[in-house]
């Protein structure tokens, strides 16, 4: 399975999704192996900032007024996870490839460490903190994949840390010379 790993790539919900939780979604995807798939979306924020969970941990909140916590999926939903630049580790980070790390704890401790150089200015560059993941059993992404559910792509920095949420998908849309407009959610076969 090695060499069609889709971790680093992004999925892009197709059409067919209409009505499903991932419709006009972007799913940033973190593993992807014989034991099944986990990613996050990257394109839902939730009505909550940072400095919220900040001045919960009592800490200075300036540094995440402006950072919405994102709903990252619909596993696990209250389970946070940080997914960053891997200029900050913890002992708690794991290297997802060349410049993207993540933190998933189910302590907690990672997560702590890292909101709390956030919020003393020594955090990662880049970052966002998520709530809950998509994740998938053997073989399930696959097969949602062969019913034509996604569409794949390399993921890139400038998209995962810096495009407007709500302009992600019809970027990458774009980006793969797809226009949704133009796409029936109707899939099969002659």
């Amino acid at each position: 399975m090695e060499s069609s790993t889709l971790i680093n790539h992004f999925l892009l919900a197709l059409p067919s999704q209409i009505n499903s939780y991932f419709e006009d979604t972007l799913t940033y995807m973190v593993r992807h192996g014989d034991d099944g798939a986990m990613g996050f979306v990257i394109n839902r924020p939730l009505p909550l900032k940072l400095a919220e969970i900040m001045k919960e941990a009592k800490l200075d909140p300036t540094q995440g007024e402006k950072v919405p916590i994102l709903e990252g999926g619909p596993v696990n939903p209250s389970h946070p996870s940080i997914i960053h630049s891997d200029d900050f580790e913890t002992d708690n980070s794991l290297q997802v490839t060349d410049g993207i790390a993540l933190i998933t704890d189910s302590s907690g401790e990672g997560i702590y460490k890292t909101i709390k150089a956030i919020a003393e200015g020594k955090g990662p560059k880049n970052y966002l903190f998520v709530l809950g993941y998509a994740g998938w059993g053997p073989k399930q992404l696959d097969n949602e994949l062969g019913e034509n559910a996604w569409m794949t792509c390399l993921a890139d920095h400038r998209t995962l840390f810096d495009e407007p949420y709500e302009t992600r998908v019809s970027k990458v849309s774009s980006s793969v010379g797809v226009d949704f407009s133009k796409l029936s959610p109707q899939s099969g076969s002659a």
